[in-house]
């Protein structure tokens, strides 16, 4: 069960590898406050370090992250493991608090809570 509910949404993402100069753009299917799927038909591998710039009607997050699942022709599940800035996270949480969306998966509760999101 996952710590943060997961929305869909439609926007698109910057990836790169931390310290690359040369990323892929990817469209962003499902967005929560742990991380996100891109999809691209050329994922990068598990446990890749990456820089993600986010975009999303008009606005935008950066975030550091880590490739957590690999789906080849499909996609990657990326976690977020910390943004550029504190007002990157505030802006990415005031952005999935106005979505009009229903969670596709709410957030669990409980102790069985505590695995991590992607």
């Amino acid at each position: 069960r996952r710590t943060h509910a997961r929305y869909r949404v439609q926007g698109g993402a910057d990836v790169r590898r931390v310290n690359g100069a040369v990323g892929q753009w990817t469209q962003v299917g499902i967005l929560s406050m742990g991380g996100c799927f891109c999809r691209t038909t050329t994922p990068l591998p598990v446990l890749t370090r990456v820089r993600i710039f986010l975009r999303f009607e008009g606005t935008e997050f950066e975030a550091y992250g880590v490739v957590r699942s690999n789906v080849p022709y499909r996609g990657m599940g990326i976690e977020f493991t910390g943004f550029v800035s504190s007002v990157e996270s505030q802006r990415l949480k005031w952005f999935i608090d106005n979505l009009q969306e229903t969670p596709v998966e709410p957030a669990a509760t409980g102790p069985l809570s505590r695995k991590r999101d992607a």
